[in-house]
């Protein structure tokens, strides 16, 4: 995919939140992730299998929080402003203005876990 492309694929995305939310009701419901995931195809003219559309799903998933976490370390180190890293990827806002506030919200709950384990 060209990063128009995969712009245009993050929006589409972004419209299905059963997909990447874990909040939302039909996160687990497997027939409507699949129509979900059918209905990105079609939308977008792709002509690849349900399974590759997964596959990048995943790619971009993990590189997009690849991403978010050298954000979070360098703002951790106590960086300034002008010193916290920026990601390159020019779709990196898009995939962050929906998959930010999941993400946190998983990483908070592994740190609530974490110090229950330590007390």
């Amino acid at each position: 995919m060209n990063k128009n492309k995969t712009i245009q694929f993050l929006d589409c995305y972004e419209m299905h939140p059963c997909l990447w939310n874990p909040r939302e009701q039909d996160y687990r419901n497997n027939n409507v992730r699949l129509a979900a995931l059918k209905s990105i195809i079609q939308e977008m003219r792709l002509s690849i299998t349900v399974e590759e559309l997964k596959l990048k799903i995943k790619n971009i998933r993990t590189t997009y929080n690849r991403e978010a976490s050298k954000v979070a370390k360098s703002k951790k180190s106590g960086a300034v402003e002008d010193d916290v890293y920026r990601p390159q990827l020019i779709w990196f806002s898009v995939a962050d203005r929906f998959l930010k506030p999941v993400i946190e919200g998983r990483n908070s709950k592994d740190n609530m876990v974490s110090l229950i384990i330590i007390y």
